[in-house]
């Protein structure tokens, strides 16, 4: 089996430290809104880490909560929460409102 260099693994276990930042996609060349607010209407909606129903759940938005949609990845929405937590909510999910 070979060695890896020290210089890969430092790097490997800083990747995996590093704190997650909030990256926003850049904007559709259509005419879809981005980063438009919108209000939970359903009593829990999970805040999925990538864009499917088995990655972790980085939060649970409750119902009146306000979120910021800022791009859709296939049947899921990328939304930004107040408290900077980054994800994607399954599109079916009840979101009202609409307000840039």
């Amino acid at each position: 089996m070979g060695s890896v260099e020290p210089s890969v693994l430092e790097a490997a276990w800083a990747a995996v430290r590093k704190p997650e930042r909030v990256e926003v996609d850049p904007p559709p060349s259509s005419s879809e809104a981005l980063e438009t607010r919108f209000v939970v209407a359903d009593p829990l909606t999970a805040v999925y880490e990538q864009p499917d129903g088995w990655s972790r759940v980085l939060t649970q938005l409750t119902k009146n909560t306000v979120v910021t949609a800022v791009g859709r990845e296939g049947n899921f929405v990328r939304v930004i929460t107040k408290d900077n937590v980054a994800g994607y909510v399954v599109s079916s999910a009840r979101l009202t409102g609409g307000n840039k």
